[in-house]
């Protein structure tokens, strides 16, 4: 099948197409949110630093995972529970 793609496609046999569509398979579900592990047992990996090699966080993503963290959101979600007025924190 992937000769066939290949040849279709006009790529030199070198071309490995398999093998690029099993990474962004793999990464694109760990992206999504699938975890490391589930992503390692469906690849049938042994060795979980086998799958680590597909974690790859686009920017967006980055940037929203960081902003989950902030500090201040936190802090301002907290004072809203106890229903504390920002301007006393």
């Amino acid at each position: 099948m992937w000769s066939v793609v290949r040849e279709k496609a006009g790529l030199d046999r070198s071309v490995r197409l398999y093998e690029a569509a099993r990474h962004s398979f793999a990464s694109q579900i760990i992206n999504s949110g699938v975890s490391v592990y589930s992503v390692s047992h469906l690849l049938g990996h042994s060795n979980i630093k086998t799958t680590e090699k597909y974690l790859h966080s686009d920017l967006e993503k980055l940037k929203i995972d960081i902003s989950n963290l902030s500090l201040e959101e936190k802090v301002t979600k907290l004072a809203k529970e106890k229903n504390v007025d920002n301007s006393q924190i």
